[in-house]
């Protein structure tokens, strides 16, 4: 890993624990973020998932 890319990932960490956000909380935030179409590109897991499907399995458990 890159030292900018470990700056960022600390630095997103960071915002979590400084907002006080629990796991479900960061996967309704990353849904509604990609569901709205903060991201232009499609993203999927080795499975062909997208993440609006990857996020409703954690969001539904």
């Amino acid at each position: 890993m890159k030292m900018k890319d470990k700056e960022l990932k600390k630095e997103r960490l960071s915002i979590i624990k400084s907002k006080k956000l629990n796991t479900l909380e960061v996967w309704l935030i990353v849904n509604e973020w990609y569901t709205n179409g903060m991201y232009s590109d499609i993203l999927q897991n080795e499975r062909g998932h997208d993440l609006e499907e990857i996020c409703g399995d954690y969001i539904d458990r």
